[in-house]
């Protein structure tokens, strides 16, 4: 009977227990409730403030003018005052000046030229002549082998349309005239002289002597006389006739003896660099009354 009334006791205390577990859930849910209505309603304030913060209108300042005196106004200067002195003034003066300084900002000096046209003797004369002219010098050489004095000549005008009377040419020519017969040879040779005699009126033009040979000694009679009648067609014209090459001795000369060595070549080049800068070389020549036609004083070739 104890046992009995001891499990009606228990069974009793579970359901007292239960039911106040169930209240003090109940309570719990009501006050968890509760907190949330509250954060709830608090968050929605907030975002209506904000919401009525950010779309409200900003409010105007109206802008503030300071009557300040100029003497208390703080100067101040720098390097670049410059560029607002360059805004305020006038272009014009500003294009103005430009253009004086240009004008009279100093022109590169004009290189005077020097134009070498030969037969083979002419092998590497403008390199060594370059090297003894002052460097406001230039330099070009037309070497055309084999050729007669009005085939190496024929050329000069069309090659110097650009000269002045402060340019030069140099002719180095007639070596092969002499193995021609004796009549086309004269011809050649004023033809020839007819195309150098045009060039001199506009620059100054050198006319070298033909070299005599030391292969062949028999011939520097002829080449003589070929010399004085080059010499002759040179006569009251500003053409400069220089017989240097007809005075070499055979030292100036390679073992074959008919052209020049670097000696004899160094040595012309020399004899040029000093008729080109002096201009007193190139006043017209007086005519002597020994003018000698080349057909009387040569003989046959």
């Amino acid at each position: 009977m104890e046992i009995i009334g001891m499990r009606n006791e228990i069974t009793e205390m579970k359901a007292i227990i239960n039911e106040t577990l169930d209240e003090v859930e109940n309570e719990a849910h009501t006050h968890a409730n509760e907190k949330v209505e509250k954060l709830c309603q608090n968050n929605r304030e907030k975002v209506n403030l904000s919401f009525t913060w950010t779309n409200s209108p900003k409010p105007f300042k109206a802008r503030r003018t300071l009557d300040m005196n100029p003497k208390d106004v703080i100067t101040t200067s720098n390097r670049y005052d410059i560029l607002q002195n360059l805004e305020s003034s006038n272009h014009t003066d500003l294009l103005q000046n430009n253009v004086k300084y240009s004008m009279n900002k100093p022109k590169c000096a004009r290189k005077r030229k020097v134009l070498i046209l030969a037969d083979s003797h002419g092998r590497d004369l403008s390199t060594k002549l370059a090297s003894k002219l002052p460097s406001n010098y230039t330099v070009v050489g037309f070497v055309k082998p084999n050729a007669s004095l009005g085939k190496v000549a024929q050329p000069v005008n069309e090659l110097t349309r650009d000269f002045t009377s402060h340019d030069t040419v140099v002719i180095l020519g007639g070596a092969n005239n002499i193995r021609k017969h004796q009549h086309e040879s004269v011809q050649d040779i004023d033809e020839g002289m007819h195309s150098i005699k045009e060039a001199s009126k506009r620059m100054k033009v050198i006319v070298n002597a033909i070299p005599v040979r030391y292969d062949k000694q028999y011939l520097n009679n002829v080449i003589c006389n070929a010399n004085d009648y080059i010499s002759d067609k040179c006569k009251n014209t500003k053409i400069k006739f220089d017989g240097t090459s007809e005075k070499f001795n055979k030292l100036c000369y390679t073992k074959q003896g008919l052209h020049l060595n670097n000696k004899g070549k160094n040595i012309l080049c020399e004899r040029l660099a000093y008729l080109i800068m002096n201009e007193d070389e190139f006043s017209p020549n007086i005519s002597e009354d020994n003018n000698k036609n080349f057909m009387e004083i040569s003989t046959d070739f």
